[in-house]
């Protein structure tokens, strides 16, 4: 099977790349993936990392280690996912290290097994946590606007771990991964039904709640900011507290798309976290905020990162 390969120099710039990869990447000529390679994968890669840094770490590795392999996920210039098997190896180019990325183009396979054995839904769902993959929650969403009527009612909430960055490098990324899955199987037992939760990026997650009332919001964020905060984690014979803030926003005739709704969601999530961590703010159908803090259990602030 032909392999695409890419060449980054030491200062991490794309300088070369093989006709294999304009076929891949269904462009006319080299120029075009050198000039715009960064458009050629998704934002986030599929376990949420965020592609532009992910790539530069794993060209980092490959010049410290020699060599480095991994899954990959790329974008053609029709916008088709796909999916790659990729491998880093330290290289000499003009009397130059550089890294040469050696990548096998899994389409074909990946729809065969797909045909077999159903893996197209893993797409739909995030491995780890179990929620929703971005993708399947954008999606959701967007058929939900497409169903607008003006007197519906629903609402979207965003969460993010505190500090989360400080749990992976102080006790390891399993202590992280598990964090996630312990805190988020905890939060969906308080969803009500119906309700519909997916991983949006990192240590980010969002849930979408329909014909829900102001009181129900304010209740269950605040039932989520108090339950996570009020039980430490114990893992890997790590124990440290973990804490979460939440933005929530009630959709209103003037959103007239997701992305407006997204974004006045992040906006609360961010005020929610300038504001001190471990808190919530919902802003209602007139986008009035309502800020709420919870505490953790003196005996264990001590632990906090």
């Amino acid at each position: 099977m032909p392999l695409s390969c890419l060449l980054w120099n030491k200062d991490l710039q794309l300088i070369t790349c093989n006709q294999e990869a304009v076929r891949m990447f269904a462009v006319e000529n080299e120029s075009d993936i050198l000039n715009r390679y960064d458009e050629f994968s998704p934002v986030y890669q599929p376990d949420s990392g965020r592609s532009k840094d992910l790539m530069r770490q794993k060209i980092r590795e490959a010049f410290s280690e020699g060599r480095s392999v991994f899954k990959w996920t790329f974008c053609n210039k029709q916008s088709e996912l796909i999916p790659c098997d990729m491998t880093l190896v330290r290289v000499s180019y003009q009397g130059n290290d550089a890294i040469a990325a050696y990548c096998r183009d899994l389409r074909e396979l990946v729809q065969t097994i797909e045909q077999n054995t159903g893996l197209k839904q893993l797409a739909y769902y995030d491995s780890l946590t179990g929620t929703s993959s971005r993708v399947a929650f954008m999606q959701s969403l967007k058929s939900r606007f497409r169903q607008l009527k003006k007197s519906d009612v629903f609402a979207l909430v965003m969460l993010d771990f505190d500090n989360f960055k400080n749990i992976n490098d102080t006790y390891g990324h399993q202590a992280g991964d598990a964090t996630l899955q312990n805190k988020i199987s905890m939060i969906r037992t308080l969803l009500p039904e119906g309700a519909e939760m997916g991983r949006y990026g990192g240590d980010e997650f969002i849930i979408l709640l329909d014909d829900v009332n102001w009181e129900e919001v304010n209740t269950l964020m605040k039932k989520i900011v108090e339950k996570v905060s009020g039980t430490i984690m114990n893992t890997g014979g790590f124990v440290f507290p973990v804490t979460i803030s939440a933005g929530g926003v009630f959709w209103d005739p003037s959103c007239l798309n997701c992305e407006q709704l997204l974004s006045r969601a992040d906006k609360a999530l961010y005020d929610a976290k300038r504001n001190g961590r471990n808190r919530f703010i919902l802003l209602d159908r007139r986008r009035r905020a309502i800020e709420e803090t919870a505490e953790l259990p003196r005996h264990d602030k001590s632990l906090l990162l």
